[in-house]
């Protein structure tokens, strides 16, 4: 345990040492066709955030991840983040001063949300409302694979390098029109490649969901092709998964079968021998069926990565194995998955 502990501070290191270098070269880039950056809503989060400026020509808030990569790729942003150097508190407190409202939802890891004012809220209804996550620029102080504890920065940097994949690690300054990389995520973006920060196995380390995050990452991005560092690195290092809540292999299992591609991400997860849970795993004829279900349910608009995950419990596992069971133990669904796992049986 203290050799990993050292270990992981040799590494975090490194890794500021190289947030340093990279601070003074980072490639720039140009961003004008993103939809968020017309929004009104967007525009006065971040002229609320603008203020004066903490540090020598820094703008203190900028879009980052998957906003950005997807908005350089041409592609719709479902969801929209920005970082800051101000603190959680000084974030609340400039924009409420605007009249927004703001939800503390993860005030230890820097993290507020922001709601938007609905189009019912003068006639006093509900009505959509735009929001998004502000986070405080950050760094790990410390890691056990599940949690990290945070110490709050100024360095755009080093918030990049603590970041999993170097395509969600893009910033873009909405007052100067600048872009920024420091970690080489633009080649990759070209290259439509999906790689680990820094070294592969201290990224997954750090937080062992991040291994079947590229994997839902692959099948909601099928041009992307992981490199052979990280799938290697994710193969080593998939005992971790064992020390994560069901609630959270849930949520991604979830976002991994509601992608463009699951049977993709699947079969990859085959060839290298991921398994996300005890006895995961399909056989050729059990994804060739579901690749026809998703195909069936895309042409009925009905997409449901629930059903998906259904299907995968009657058909999966190896032949012997009560995998139905391994996975409702293993998945906490609470009473939700189980009754409808039990409505299954009923119907099989």
């Amino acid at each position: 345990m203290r050799l990993a502990s050292r270990w992981l501070n040799l590494v975090q290191a490194c890794r500021r040492r190289r947030a340093a270098i990279s601070a003074d070269s980072p490639e720039k880039f140009s961003l004008s066709n993103a939809d968020f950056l017309r929004s009104p809503f967007f525009r006065e989060v971040v002229a609320a955030l603008q203020g004066e400026s903490k540090g020598k020509e820094k703008s203190p808030v900028r879009f980052v991840g998957g906003a950005v990569r997807n908005a350089l790729l041409g592609l719709p942003c479902k969801d929209v983040d920005l970082a800051t150097s101000w603190t959680p508190l000084e974030v609340a407190l400039r924009l409420q001063a605007r009249g927004l409202r703001v939800v503390p939802t993860g005030l230890a890891h820097g993290t507020v949300r922001v709601v938007g004012r609905s189009d019912g809220d003068e006639a006093g209804g509900g009505g959509d409302r735009e929001s998004c996550e502000i986070t405080t620029l950050r760094r790990d102080a410390e890691t056990d694979g599940r949690h990290a504890r945070v110490v709050f920065t100024d360095d755009w940097a080093e918030d990049a390098f603590r970041r999993d994949f170097t395509v969600n690690a893009l910033s873009f300054d909405p007052v100067s029109g600048e872009g920024w990389d420091y970690v080489g995520g633009l080649v990759d973006l070209r290259g439509f490649r999906l790689r680990f920060i820094g070294v592969a196995s201290a990224r997954i380390v750090e937080d062992y969901l991040r291994i079947l995050r590229l994997f839902r990452f692959v099948s909601q991005y099928p041009r992307f092709v992981a490199d052979a560092e990280g799938l290697r690195a994710c193969c080593e290092r998939q005992g971790g998964l064992e020390g994560l809540s069901g609630e959270r292999i849930s949520s991604e299992l979830l976002l991994l079968l509601g992608g463009e591609d699951p049977c993709g991400a699947l079969r990859l997860m085959g060839r290298w021998g991921i398994c996300a849970v005890e006895g995961w795993h399909f056989s050729e004829r059990v994804l060739s069926a579901l690749e026809r279900m998703v195909s069936f349910e895309r042409e009925m608009g009905c997409e449901d990565a629930f059903r998906r995950l259904l299907f995968l419990v009657a058909f999966g596992g190896r032949e012997g194995e009560d995998f139905r069971k391994k996975l409702t133990d293993r998945l906490i669904f609470a009473t939700l998955l189980r009754r409808r796992f039990a409505s299954l049986d009923k119907d099989l």
